[in-house]
């Protein structure tokens, strides 16, 4: 168990960077790496993607693509469970009703 407080990383340097630091990144990387550069550096990926590389198919399907949307099954199928009738001193306790559900069926 951790120290209260003490938990994660630094204060003020751990988590995302600020939107301004993001911008001066890409501004930075605009003017080390010319256009010229980077559309040779988007060949080479897609030559790799061609000659079956994995890893270069996975990255140019998900910045052409986006990313294909993870889902969950939330209709899993599950063996169907034993109704239990307990009884208690010789009687039989009467069924309760469930949350949600009439008596009459409606």
């Amino acid at each position: 168990m951790g120290v209260k407080g003490q938990s994660g990383g630094k204060k003020g340097r751990s988590g995302r960077k600020s939107k301004a630091d993001e911008m001066g990144l890409v501004s930075l990387l605009d003017e080390c790496w010319t256009l010229a550069q980077r559309k040779e550096c988007i060949r080479k990926l897609a030559t790799l993607a061609g000659e079956g590389d994995m890893d270069a198919i996975k990255l140019l399907m998900a910045y052409t693509y986006g990313k294909p949307k993870e889902s969950v099954d939330l209709n899993h199928h599950m063996k169907a469970m034993p109704v239990l009738n307990v009884v208690i001193n010789g009687s039989p306790t009467p069924p309760t009703p469930r949350s949600g559900v009439s008596k009459s069926g409606e």
